[in-house]
């Protein structure tokens, strides 16, 4: 199989995947791609050794390794078999192919290739958003069951949340609606960082559409990383002139509103909705997350070995331990399940993903603004993983972000042959 055929596969893959919904096996959700691409990666290692020599490679396998030492833990201290986790651990492992795949392609691909990758998730978002606004406009309901519910008619998260059983029934098998919105976030920052170094019209075009659908998400996580990114990117960019067009930009939405008396819309619309209207009536989870970290706590204080190496890798473990299956956030559900090492294994990651893409971002390449929008989207990134769950390993697009990531810093490093980070 030839190198050509296999790079045009995995770029058929990246642009295909986030439309289709997963196959539930009962213990667990893959999509139709994973065996595929559990089996591409066999045959690349077939020509050659394991490609390893990255520190955002090397940190995320020690992570997962980290797990799967856990996950024995907790087979210790409550004596059963937690067949699910045992299989996301397989399914989180698995991700290692997507970190290591691009090192084998990066030469088949140019920068119309990430181009046309990040334009199929863009068109996801268009059709997704266009199915929401229909439903809404035809088929109307409250903006609290907007607000608080998980239909993909009201909710942009297309077939993400779906999967097919063995039935061949499709079915809700969770919601994905906050890793959307983090999603969002990131294609919005990539294509910010095309038009800051291209001019490109057509890229701030597709930065507004990108924002208007992230709106559709319900997703405070999205918006979390928008704002810290924006802010990112405000400090790094700092200068007159932008301060001049921000509030002028600033100052002619707020006369628009004014003007058009839209004020109550506008806290009716979208994601807007969730932090307007907030009650602890329609949403509970900020006193349930209370609740779980304090359980957490009680547990750590009754147990303080946990925070070395943890109660155990999975969700049934942790339920048994606490009566919650997860501490909503990553960074609290892996000390707790894994111990510092693991949570010291994650910051690591972050921070070596963000200082790549710092690197990348000062370079002079056709791929610049690529490594550019991810170092905006890291620092949000981070903190939507450590306030709202796990939306670090996300299947639908951990593989995309770190295509992105790892053609572009193979294309800058052997242009420039600086040495590996």
């Amino acid at each position: 199989m030839g190198t050509k055929l296999i790079a045009r596969y995995y770029i058929l893959f990246l642009c295909l995947n986030i439309f289709m919904p997963k196959i539930d096996f009962g213990f667990g959700q893959f999509y139709l791609f994973d065996f595929v691409n559990l089996l591409l990666f066999v045959v690349l290692l077939s020509r050659g050794r394991m490609f390893a020599g990255s520190v955002v490679i090397s940190s995320y396998a020690a992570f997962v390794a980290i797990g799967a030492l856990t996950f024995l833990v907790g087979m210790v201290n409550f004596s059963f078999f937690d067949t699910t986790s045992f299989f996301r651990l397989i399914k989180f492992t698995l991700f290692i192919l997507f970190l290591i795949i691009p090192y084998y392609l990066y030469r088949e691909y140019s920068y119309r290739d990430l181009v046309k990758v990040l334009n199929y998730q863009v068109l996801f978002v268009i059709l997704s958003g266009l199915y929401v606004a229909y439903h809404m406009i035809f088929e109307p309901k409250s903006a609290s069951d907007y607000a608080w519910g998980y239909d993909n008619r009201y909710r942009l998260i297309g077939l993400t949340s779906y999967a097919f059983d063995l039935k061949g029934e499709l079915k809700l098998v969770g919601s994905t609606s906050v890793s959307m919105g983090v999603f969002i976030a990131f294609l919005v920052f990539v294509f910010l960082s095309l038009y800051r170094f291209n001019r490109k019209t057509i890229h701030l075009i597709t930065v507004i559409v990108l924002l208007l659908g992230e709106f559709l998400t319900y997703s405070r996580a999205g918006i979390l990383v928008l704002v810290i990114g924006f802010g990112y990117y405000f400090i790094l960019n700092l200068r007159p002139s932008l301060i001049v067009q921000m509030v002028g930009a600033s100052s002619i939405f707020a006369l628009a509103i004014v003007a058009f008396n839209a004020t109550e819309e506008l806290s009716g619309f979208g994601t807007i909705t969730k932090i307007t209207n907030f009650s602890f009536t329609e949403d509970s989870s900020i006193a349930t997350r209370v609740d779980m970290l304090s359980a957490g706590a009680q547990y750590v204080a009754a147990h303080p070995t946990t925070l070395l190496w943890g109660s155990g890798y999975g969700e049934d473990y942790t339920m048994q331990a606490i009566g919650y299956d997860h501490l909503e956030g990553l960074i609290p559900t892996t000390l707790f399940t894994s111990g510092f090492l693991a949570v010291l294994l994650v910051l690591l990651h972050f921070y070596f993903v963000w200082y790549v893409s710092r690197w990348g971002s000062q370079s002079d390449s056709d791929f610049t603004p690529f490594m550019y929008g991810v170092r905006l989207f890291v620092p949000g990134w981070f903190a939507s993983a450590m306030l709202a769950g796990n939306t670090f390993q996300t299947d639908f697009y951990f593989p995309i972000i770190y295509f992105i990531f790892f053609v572009s810093y193979f294309k800058i490093r052997t242009a420039d042959e600086v040495p590996m980070a």
